[in-house]
């Protein structure tokens, strides 16, 4: 939804530009334009509509410190690495992290997880060092046969 010269407009996945005057609170969105693709994203600025495949706001958040879900995927390692320090060697075992987690989280965190979102972090937390260093190993050694083969 974008608010523009007191307008609101919306699209829908299959390229359908939609618009609705602001009148009072009432939202009455006609169909404003049909596109022969589907936009991912799309800005008005000064009377021009400017049309996206990828939403640009997605690609900087990757490296924004301060984006939320950046936030919550730093807090949800930490909480990590807190279950791995009480249990470094063999982890906690396979299993969903959800209750796990709930038990190490802070306080102030409202979501709960079962994957640390993080694949190294997630198998050091399940597996612990012991069984982190077996699943690298074995990596590695998947990357030597595979290297062996390309060499015939």
């Amino acid at each position: 939804m974008r608010l523009f010269e007191n307008n609101v407009y919306g699209m829908t996945k299959n390229g359908d530009l939609f618009r609705s005057p602001i009148d009072g609170g009432k939202v009455n969105f006609e169909k404003y334009y049909h596109f022969n693709f589907t936009p991912s994203d799309f800005h008005i600025r000064d009377s021009t509509l400017y049309l996206t495949y990828n939403k640009r706001n997605r690609f900087l958040s990757i490296i924004d410190p301060y984006h939320e879900t950046n936030i919550e995927r730093i807090n949800i390692w930490r909480t990590g690495f807190k279950i791995l320090a009480d249990h470094p060697f063999f982890g906690v075992g396979d299993i969903d992290l959800g209750n796990v987690y709930a038990q190490y989280k802070d306080k102030y965190l409202k979501e709960n997880f079962g994957h640390m979102h993080n694949n190294y972090v997630h198998l050091l937390v399940i597996l612990g060092v012991v069984g982190f260093a077996t699943v690298m190993f074995m990596l590695f050694k998947i990357f030597l046969l595979h290297l062996k083969i390309l060499e015939l």
